[in-house]
């Protein structure tokens, strides 16, 4: 096997431009193993293994991509932090506390790690909930309205601009 994998491997580099060498050996064999792993969750009695290959990706994967994901959330982070106490603005002032209680109960909303027994979390988690359907509504109102902006534009100009002449030609009014 370890003479296969030198003449089959020898031109493919392993990290660093280096060949096929009792490193690379060893890191080929490891992933041909796990890689095997994922076919045992067709057998009933092995799939337990199958599912600690699963876990294994499933955990790399959300490291290698919560870096990323983090830098390009990082500026949205940063800006729903702001100060509850604005000294000389009470409008800020209170526009700060709105948005941190709409934040609060909306994440009280989504925090499915227990029943929402209790009534002050059933309470939060259903103004969360309204708060919700408020901004989702606000969103499709102003794209409803913005895409009604368009239409009776372009309605202007087929009846004003385009219509009147082209009918006025074709009638010979000139």
């Amino acid at each position: 096997l370890r003479a296969l994998s030198e003449q089959g491997l020898a031109a493919f580099p392993l990290g660093g431009g280096e060949a096929a060498n009792g490193w690379s050996f060893l890191w080929m064999a490891v992933a041909l193993g796990l890689g095997s792993l994922w076919y045992l969750i067709m057998v009933p009695r092995f799939t337990w293994l199958a599912r600690i290959v699963i876990g294994l990706f499933i955990g790399a994967s959300a490291g290698l991509a919560f870096p990323e994901k983090l830098g390009a959330n990082y500026p949205q982070l940063v800006g729903s932090l702001k100060p509850l106490v604005v000294p000389g603005d009470w409008g800020l002032t209170l526009k700060h506390w709105v948005w941190f209680i709409s934040i609060i109960t909306v994440m009280t909303y989504f925090f499915f790690s227990f029943e929402h027994r209790r009534a002050g979390v059933r309470v939060t988690a259903g103004i969360g909930r309204w708060l919700m359907m408020i901004a989702f509504g606000a969103f499709f109102g102003n794209t409803l309205m913005g895409r009604m902006s368009l239409w009776i534009e372009r309605l202007t100009f087929l009846i004003q601009d385009w219509a009147v002449p082209v009918g006025r030609t074709l009638l010979g009014g000139g």
